[in-house]
């Protein structure tokens, strides 16, 4: 049965675009006996203080493990910021903690690049066999220059960080 209170609370949240500490217990009293009338109301309640309070928990542990700080930006500023962000693919917060941090920034690289990526390197690997294997030292030579010069390309155009 929890896992239809479950979905009784992730409906509710979807179709008031709230989140589960915001919602009030009578607030969802009403939606459940409107649209799920086989449930009973004190055990969705019940259900719906049980997963607040333990997210409240959730919360507080996350802020006590946590310093947040709060900066300002001019409209100018924060122009410029986004541009850098959208380059990168990144969320401001990791992009913030990463350049605070002096850490290279890790860029989230589509799942379709990682397909074609695969698939490349499966096609580099067969050619690299049959380098070793058919050809003559001139020509794999050859093969593997060409090679090396389409991972420059690749690494210049950052695809591979």
């Amino acid at each position: 049965m929890e896992n239809g209170y479950r979905y009784i609370l992730r409906q509710y949240i979807k179709s008031h675009e709230t989140t589960l500490l915001k919602i009030r217990y009578r607030d969802l009293e009403e939606y459940v006996s409107k649209n799920f009338k086989e449930y009973n109301l004190s055990k969705v309640s019940t259900f719906l203080l049980k997963k607040q309070k333990e997210k409240k928990l959730q919360v507080e542990k996350y802020e006590n493990n946590h310093i947040r700080k709060t900066i300002r930006f001019t409209e100018d500023e924060y122009t410029i910021i986004e541009k850098k962000i959208n380059a990168v693919n990144i969320d401001f917060s990791n992009f913030a903690k990463s350049t605070l941090l002096d850490k290279q920034i890790k860029t989230k690289i589509e799942q379709k690049y990682l397909v074609q990526l695969s698939k490349i390197g499966t096609n580099l690997n067969q050619i690299a066999k049959a380098v070793n294997i058919k050809l003559d030292d001139d020509t794999a030579t050859f093969i593997i220059q060409q090679l090396v010069n389409i991972e420059k390309a690749i690494k210049n155009d950052n695809l591979l960080q």
